[in-house]
C-alpha cells in the first residue's frame, strides 16, 4: 500500500542519511559506526518530533559533553539531553 511504501523509503532516508552521517564524522572504523548509530538516533528524533531544532539540539548537547572534560560541563549535558526528550514527548502528545 501506499503508506507502507512511504514508511519504508523514510526508513531508508534515515539509513542512508545515518551512513553519510557516520562517514563524515570518519576517525576509524569504531568511531564511524558509533557516528552512524547516532545518526540514527538524531533521523528518529526529527521524524518523531517533526522539529528540525530537536536533533540540531541533541547533536550540539552531544557535542558539548565530548568537548567538556569537567564534570559540570557533562551534567549540564546529561540535563539537556533530558530536555530534549521531554521536548520530544510533549510533540508526540501533540500530534
Amino acid at each position: 500500500s501506499g503508506s507502507t511504501k512511504i514508511q519504508s523509503m523514510k526508513a531508508i532516508s534515515i539509513i542512508v542519511a545515518s551512513l553519510i552521517f557516520g562517514a563524515c564524522h570518519w576517525i576509524n572504523h569504531e568511531y564511524a559506526l558509533i557516528a552512524a548509530i547516532i545518526g540514527v538516533y538524531l533521523g528518529l528524533l526529527y521524524h518523531f518530533t517533526g522539529n528540525l531544532l530537536a536533533p540540531m539540539t541533541a547533536h550540539a548537547l552531544f557535542n558539548r559533553r565530548t568537548a567538556s572534560g569537567d564534570e559540570v560541563g557533562r551534567a549540564r549535558s546529561v540535563w539537556s539531553i533530558w530536555s530534549v526528550r521531554l521536548l520530544t514527548k510533549k510533540n508526540q502528545i501533540a500530534k
